[in-house]
């Protein structure tokens, strides 16, 4: 494939996304809504504090999906069909492993957990134990679809995903009208549906690997070399999430000890309101991730190299188009959310200050694509979780010294974009690019952006709660950044690209 038509293929993966994600975040506002209102909160309650229990598990599935879907990425980069059906069935072993031991973990430590610690009502423990044990019944399949789900995102089937998750999303709302109409235990059913509904679309991802992707076939073998290669992998990604999961975890207690719950309140809606941006960026990341593994598989570096430049790019200026119109609009869009009386300025500010970080931390997946491409991992691992790690330190300091809780989110900017230098200088000796050509590529582009655009909408006074207005406002804003990214932010090579795709985009559905 050439690279113009790996180009379009991105294109189309990223447009095929996001109708995904939007269908699929309609379908979860409207299914929390109505399972929140035919439980109760007690219930709804008692449903998220149990299934919280396996979070920390989430942590390790993360790993085996990078590792996944990079070794699959790498074999076809490659051409090695042999070598990618033994990564598959190896991959099948470990996710078996995986689901072993945390059958093992979580039954050791969930029930205890339940009837001593957690502060559930007396009349509602059965339910609880009953439900945690649909919950490692799903932590269980969670494991076991990894490499199906991994095959067909590193061959680029992304009409399939998208097919199979707005499956996934009607069965939702199935189960949705099912509990209308049933007289069993409405917590224990809605959890034991979702499972069963997770059941079917993990069999429907077995059946079209079996039968449409060569290679998916699972064959008893067992590669020693190779399995140490998956579990070294994947345990320095592992090591990078910890490292994020603790400075996450680290500012939510130091914000509770130095300035209360009411501070922390704050945080948890600025994270509410960040993964709204989350949900826009990770589609195209999904789309752009399994081309940078298989050109540099196939030693194309000077696609690899205009691919990561371009993706860096890009994915600022998508999350910025999103970030910066609800900065602009945050507190009348909290107001609406939440109500007038609810919304804080602590909730306001740190709001924006979270989708700054997120905007900073935009330009890192495609260089992290790129070291995960060459499988050796440790160094940049260690070296991004360890400076990553001062913010602790640093921001404990900061509130000693009596700075305000708002302290903590300029650390961690000022963090990750120091973090940032180090990865484009790994970058650079993985790729021919040098840092002056990366920061005069992307960066300053990036920065030119966000200040013209920033210009225009300081003019933009739409300061109101009416619906109306906000959707204007928002709109307005969205528009503006996207127009000063296509004029400023662009050269015109790649202005040509996306005036041809946009153009073409009709031709790449029918294909």
């Amino acid at each position: 494939m050439s690279n113009s038509n790996e180009s379009k293929q991105i294109a189309k993966n990223t447009i095929l996304l996001y109708i995904r994600m939007i269908v699929i975040t309609l379908v979860s506002f409207y299914t929390t809504r109505v399972i929140l209102q035919l439980l109760g909160v007690e219930d709804f309650g008692i449903r998220n504090v149990v299934s919280g229990i396996i979070g920390f598990m989430n942590i390790i599935t993360t790993s085996m999906v990078n590792a996944a879907q990079r070794f699959l990425a790498y074999d076809l980069g490659k051409n090695n069909i042999d070598q990618f059906r033994t990564t598959f069935s190896m991959l099948v072993n470990i996710s078996i492993i995986f689901a072993f031991v945390g059958i093992l973990l979580l039954e050791l430590v969930g029930p205890l957990l339940i009837a001593n610690i957690l502060s559930i009502p007396i009349g509602r423990l059965f339910a609880a134990q009953v439900i945690f044990q649909f919950t490692i019944l799903s932590f269980i399949l969670s494991c076991l679809v990894i490499p199906y789900t991994s095959a067909v995102i590193s061959t680029e089937r992304m009409n399939v995903f998208a097919y199979i998750s707005l499956f996934e999303a009607f069965l939702k709302l199935i189960v949705v009208f099912v509990l209308y109409y049933i007289s069993l235990d409405k917590l224990i059913a809605v959890v034991g549906l979702t499972v069963l509904s997770s059941l079917i679309t993990n069999s429907i991802y077995f059946l079209y690997c079996k039968h449409s992707i060569d290679g998916c076939i699972y064959r008893r073998i067992w590669d020693k070399k190779l399995f140490n290669q998956l579990t070294s992998f994947m345990g320095w990604n592992l090591f990078g999430s910890a490292t994020s999961v603790l400075n996450v975890q680290g500012q939510a207690l130091l914000l509770n000890i130095f300035f209360g719950p009411i501070i922390n309140a704050a945080k948890a809606i600025a994270d509410n309101v960040n993964q709204l941006a989350q949900q826009f960026i990770s589609n195209f990341y999904m789309a752009v991730g399994p081309q940078i593994i298989k050109s540099y598989a196939a030693e194309d570096k000077r696609f690899t190299k205009q691919i990561v430049l371009y993706s860096s790019k890009f994915a600022f200026f998508l999350i910025s188009a999103i970030s910066i119109p609800l900065i602009k609009n945050m507190r009348p869009l909290l107001s609406l959310w939440l109500g007038s009386e609810q919304v804080t300025n602590e909730m306001v500010v740190f709001s924006c200050w979270v989708l700054v970080l997120s905007m900073i931390q935009s330009m890192d997946y495609p260089i992290t694509q790129t070291v995960r491409a060459t499988g050796s991992i440790k160094k940049y691992q260690v070296v991004v979780g360890c400076q990553t790690l001062l913010f602790f330190p640093i921001c404990l300091l900061a509130f000693y010294c009596g700075s305000p809780a708002i302290t903590s989110m300029i650390i961690l900017c000022v963090i990750y974009s120091c973090v940032q230098f180090y990865r484009v200088v790994t970058l650079s000796k993985l790729l021919d690019v040098s840092v002056i050509e990366y920061y005069k590529s992307v960066v300053f582009p990036i920065i030119l952006v966000v200040g013209i655009s920033s210009f225009f909408l300081y003019f933009i006074r739409l300061d109101t709660i009416s619906l109306f207005q906000l959707f204007l406002s928002l709109s307005i804003s969205f528009i503006i950044v996207l127009l000063c990214a296509f004029i400023f932010g662009v050269n015109k090579n790649e202005r040509s690209i996306i005036v041809r795709i946009i153009k073409n985009r009709i031709v790449l559905f029918k294909k």
